[in-house]
């Protein structure tokens, strides 16, 4: 069997030739989460196999068997309207999310054949020599080469704050890049790669659904109810001397009596108008009819993080200033020396909360946050000073790491 992974130590920095990258696609896959196409045939066909269809079925079988056709076509009836009901919904939904798929493609920037090239995400294999800078999302496993990145692995870990990375430190595919730029060789793919193996166990759950716990519970009092009134009916016949065979009806009645041959049909019909409303008023796109009682029965929802259900933003909380400053000079020289172009969720915090600036510093020169230094450094001067001249006041401001800050400041 191939190794799921490659090292990084053994890939040239010239990274794959076409030839390669071909034989390990063949190899490793696509770079995407496995999907089992099912026909549309045998999807609909399981729409009528599962707990609730069983029991409508033997209820059917049954009311069959008491030669009451008219109450079998009825329950039939229900039967197809809950399957095809379902089906219908899941098509849609199925439809949607494949057009998104391909709105939302991901490219990647590999080194192939000797050139750095764009190639679909999904082509990508181990060993692949990758680049990847602010703003992108990391299209599978790798381990970093060279360079410097801040990255948002917050949908993946649920910590909310960026990780720096450096050279030979491994970054989780379907992250997102805050900021650097950093080239990486490509470790794991597709179903290997730490979302694939997550996004797989999710695909495998299949829980029983609150609707079908529901209707459980309330045919197992109805059983118990049953199975004491079925005893007493055929203790009735052997005290009264009544054949078996005039009871049995009786006892079938009563069997049919405690299945709520309605209730599957009319949760799938509500289901069905809730995802309709979900889908008209609020965009919400529903995959399963299920899904919409499942999130009806919440009382209570945790989250351990931000970032995992949560937009990942920061807010200022409070501003402590020391000596002669006060908090609107503290966060003015804060702004200055911070960058809006780079979308660092401290930066935007700060520059949210700080007051507009009264003209009182011009920025000369700039340095944004690099992970290797942990710092933000900012050089101003007062306005109106003679530029380069050294005639007016000047300050350099520093924001990053408490320790850095100390260190510079001592």
């Amino acid at each position: 069997m191939a190794s799921p992974t490659v090292p990084a130590s053994s890939v040239a920095a010239e990274g794959l030739s076409s030839a390669q990258a071909a034989e390990r696609l063949q190899t490793f896959g696509a770079n995407a989460v496995e999907e089992r196409p099912v026909p549309a045939w045998k999807r609909l066909a399981l729409r009528f196999w599962g707990p609730l269809p069983w029991m409508l079925e033997v209820t059917i079988a049954l009311t069959l068997a008491l030669s009451k056709d008219l109450q079998a076509g009825i329950i039939a009836g229900l039967l197809v309207l809950n399957g095809v009901l379902a089906f219908l919904q899941s098509a849609k939904a199925d439809r949607a999310l494949a057009a998104l798929r391909q709105r939302l493609a991901v490219t990647a920037r590999a080194r192939r054949d000797g050139i750095w090239q764009r190639i679909p995400a999904r082509d990508l294999v181990p060993g692949d020599l990758v680049r990847v800078r602010t703003g992108d999302v990391v299209p599978a496993d790798l381990d970093l080469v060279d360079g410097h990145v801040s990255v948002d692995q917050s949908t993946l870990t649920g910590e909310s704050f960026p990780e720096d990375l450096e050279p030979g430190a491994p970054v989780l595919g379907s992250s997102l890049v805050q900021r650097g730029e950093a080239t990486g060789v490509v470790t794991a793919t597709g179903s290997r790669s730490f979302f694939g193996r997550t996004a797989r166990l999710v695909q495998e759950a299949r829980p029983p659904t609150v609707l079908e716990r529901a209707v459980f519970s309330i045919i197992r009092y109805l059983v118990v109810i049953d199975v004491v009134l079925v005893a007493a009916m055929i203790g009735f016949a052997l005290l009264t001397g009544t054949s078996m065979s005039e009871v049995a009806p009786f006892a079938l009645i009563v069997l049919i009596a405690s299945v709520p041959v309605a209730l599957p049909a009319t949760f799938s019909a509500a289901q069905a108008i809730g995802a309709q409303t979900l889908i008209r008023d609020h965009g919400v796109l529903v995959t399963r009819l299920q899904a919409v009682q499942e999130a009806a029965s919440m009382d209570v929802l945790c989250t351990d993080k931000t970032g995992t259900l949560t937009t990942n933003h920061l807010e200022l909380a409070a501003a402590e200033p020391y000596g002669a400053l006060d908090r609107s000079a503290l966060l003015e020289l804060a702004a200055l020396a911070s960058d809006p172009a780079g979308q660092d969720p401290i930066d935007l915090a700060i520059l949210a909360a700080a007051p507009e600036s009264e003209g009182g510093w011009q920025r000369l020169d700039f340095h944004p946050f690099d992970p290797a230094t942990k710092r933000t450094e900012a050089v101003l001067e007062r306005v109106g000073a003679p530029l380069g001249r050294g005639g007016g006041e000047r300050r350099v401001v520093v924001k990053g790491m408490p320790d850095v800050v100390v260190a510079a400041c001592a």
